[in-house]
Formats: structure tokens, C-alpha cells, sequence
């Protein structure tokens, strides 16, 4: 009987352990992590502190959440580490929190961006902090929009280590700035990608090539060129009104790095469409200039 009762006992405890573990493991997955958007401080750049405001009711992609300022439990950096209470502060606004980032900290960290996470019981918000101390003139190359062809919104991949789509200012042609509503931006994976509309291109530009500046919080002029090109021409490297051998070669030292191409001279030696020149370029030329092939059957 003793044995029966000390079984029993021991397969009772067993059974708390396990339910135990159970509940503590649902309450873990409750907690979602974010990942459709983030929020960000206020762009520190040199003095003071850095705010966000957190919304008590976030909307993202999938779910509505509620965030409820009682239920904070840290906030980590991007190695996940627990900052020192001190160097933040948490307040509750109506419909909001507000996360401060205390000067002492900011003032600790050099030029650039830096993520963290705002862990609430039931969801991890990602926040990220831009420190920009001074803004520097972009010495690099310049980027170069796709090609324009006479219809659709033509973009460009801004893609750089110190350019975030989040410090984004102003898009401007020959000193004007360009109305926000004549493009959009978009971010993925840290690279920005701006996009030109159509009806703007179309009001604003001829045939070819111009130079669009775009600045932002920590980085100004930046050069974006932009080619508008006659599918009419395609082929004509040289712009001769044919296209011949001259043609062929001209493309085959590009793809063999013997030659630059204007943006125009790309489109139009690009004959497959796959964004670049190559030699299976330069050999459809050929053909071409040897009436073995049409120009005709290439153009979009």
C-alpha cells in the first residue's frame, strides 16, 4: 500500500512538472515579435535626448496589438543586451508610450544606425536610433536609375552604408525640389529604392540623359542619373542610324570591360534585356548587321 501511495505521489509531481512547463512554454510563444515595421527615435545629432513615441494600439500586417505601458520588461540593444535603466526613460502618454534615450547614451555612440527591441509581455518591438553628429557631401559614384522606355515608373537602387531610407529629405532636379507626390520609397533589407512616376517623367523629360539630387539627414547631393532613351535606337551604339559591326564591337568591349557606356549606350546595346551587356550582346549585333537576325524582334 506504502508503495502504491509513494507511486502515486511521485506520478503527481511528474504531472505538475509537465503542466507546469506546458503553460510557461504557451505564455513564451504568446509573445510575438514584430518584423512588418519599426518605429525610430528622433535623429540624434549632437545634443540632447532622442524620443519615440510607442502606440499603444499597433497595427501591423498581420495583427492588431495591444501595448500596454505596465506590461514593459526591457529594452535591448542590438546584441541583445539589457540597457542600464538609467540610460532611458518610459512614460505613459494617452494612446501612447514614450521611450526617451538619454543624452549620456546617445553621446556614447558614433555616426550611424543602431537597432533595439522594446520587449512588452506579449510583444517585441523593434526601434532603431540614428546618430548623426554632422552631414557630409556624397563623393561617390553616382547611381543610375533604370533606363526609361516611354512608359511605367522608372527606379533606382540607392544602396550604400551610410544612406537609410529613414533619413530621406528631399529629391531635387536643377535646383527645385520635386513634389513628394511625383515619387515613393521603399526600404528592404536596408537598401533604399525610389521610384519616379511616370506622369512626371513624362511632363519633365526628353530623350536623354539628366542628373536628379537626392538628399538626406546625414548625406547630401547625392547624384541619381537618369536616362530617357527611343526604343527606336536600340542597337545603334554609336548612334550612327544603323546598326552594324561598329556596333557589334563597341558592345563587345564593353562586355569585356575595354569600353564605358552611357547609360543610353547600355540600353541600347542590352539587346537581350537582362540589364547588362554582354557578349551574347555583341553576337546578336552581329547577326543583325549581317541580315542573319531583326532588330525588330528585340525591341520591348
Amino acid at each position: 500500500m506504502k508503495r502504491l501511495l509513494a507511486l502515486l505521489l511521485c506520478l503527481f509531481v511528474l504531472l505538475s512538472a509537465l503542466s507546469i512547463d506546458v503553460f510557461a512554454k504557451a505564455d513564451d510563444d504568446s509573445q510575438v515579435t514584430v518584423k512588418d515595421r519599426w518605429l525610430h527615435f528622433d535623429v540624434w545629432t549632437g545634443a540632447g535626448d532622442a524620443s519615440v513615441s510607442i502606440p499603444t494600439d499597433w497595427l501591423g500586417e498581420e495583427e492588431k496589438l495591444q501595448i500596454h505601458f505596465e506590461e514593459f520588461q526591457d529594452l535591448k540593444d542590438a546584441s541583445k543586451n539589457s540597457l542600464d535603466p538609467s540610460l532611458f526613460l518610459l512614460e505613459k502618454a494617452e494612446n501612447s508610450i514614450h521611450l526617451t534615450m538619454k543624452e549620456v547614451y546617445c553621446k556614447s555612440l558614433g555616426d550611424g544606425v543602431y537597432p533595439f527591441e522594446a520587449h512588452f509581455k506579449n510583444a517585441i518591438l523593434p526601434i532603431r536610433l540614428y546618430i548623426v553628429s554632422h552631414k557630409f557631401k556624397y563623393e561617390g559614384l553616382p547611381f543610375a536609375f533604370s533606363p526609361w522606355a516611354g512608359k511605367g515608373d522608372v527606379k533606382i537602387t540607392i544602396s550604400s552604408s551610410m544612406i537609410w531610407t529613414d533619413l530621406f529629405e528631399s529629391l531635387s532636379y536643377q535646383g527645385e525640389k520635386i513634389d513628394k507626390q511625383n515619387y515613393s520609397l521603399s526600404d528592404f533589407a536596408g537598401v533604399t529604392t525610389l521610384f519616379l512616376k511616370e506622369e512626371y517623367v513624362k511632363n519633365h523629360f526628353t530623350t536623354g540623359e539628366y542628373e536628379l539630387l537626392a538628399n538626406f539627414a546625414n548625406v547630401e547631393n547625392v547624384p541619381l542619373q537618369l536616362a530617357i532613351v527611343d526604343t527606336n535606337c536600340l542597337g545603334d551604339i554609336n548612334a550612327d542610324e544603323k546598326v552594324n559591326s561598329k556596333d557589334a564591337r563597341l558592345a563587345l568591349r564593353a562586355a569585356a570591360k575595354l569600353d564605358s557606356l552611357s547609360l543610353t549606350q547600355k540600353f541600347v546595346a542590352d539587346i537581350d534585356c537582362d540589364g547588362a551587356v554582354r557578349s551574347h550582346d555583341a553576337r546578336i549585333l552581329l547577326r543583325i548587321a549581317a541580315r542573319l537576325d531583326n532588330i525588330e524582334n528585340y525591341k520591348p
